[in-house]
């Protein structure tokens, strides 16, 4: 049981990671003037949008909830339905602020935020004039899938920083 223990502990990721690079192991060199993600820490496209959909999540249920409840305080009575209008409205703006600004942190800030979260809008307002149109709810619900992939291209894009 000992040797193969032993055996483990020398062919580990950590133990062979501080030993060093090796004379026979040639490394790719990387791009001129940009920092390569694993020197930076930086995630993926994956696990920003991973992180977007994450905001997403919480953007829908923290905007939904506030939406409906705004909607519930204006109203007064309430009867069936009551706040889903104000449940969709403010999941999308929820949506609009919480897939950006997500994306962004896991992008360790290094992206442009502004500009991530006006294309966020502009994906929000053209779902929703494009669903009143065709009167369908699909690009409504759509909206957040199409929030995820522009935050994180923007995030990519913008997010290198030049080698110093």
């Amino acid at each position: 049981m000992r040797p193969l223990l032993a055996l483990a502990m020398l062919l580990s990721p950590s133990i062979a990671a501080a030993q060093g690079p090796r004379h026979g192991i040639t490394y790719l060199p990387e791009e001129e003037g940009v920092v390569s993600e694993r020197a930076t820490g930086a995630p993926g496209e994956l696990g920003l949008a991973f992180a977007g959909l994450l905001g997403a999540g919480v953007g829908v249920l923290g905007g939904g909830f506030v939406g409906a409840r705004l909607e519930q305080a204006a109203v007064g009575r309430c009867y069936d339905y009551c706040g889903l209008a104000g449940f969709v409205v403010g999941a999308t703006l929820g949506t609009t602020i919480a897939v950006p600004v997500t994306v962004h942190a896991a992008n360790g800030r290094r992206g442009d935020l502004s500009r991530a979260l006006g294309w966020s809008g502009f994906v929000a307002a053209a779902g929703w004039g494009l669903g009143l149109m065709l009167d369908d709810a699909t690009p409504v619900l759509l909206i957040p899938a199409a929030q995820v992939i522009v935050s994180v291209g923007i995030e990519t894009r913008t997010g290198r920083r030049p080698a110093r």
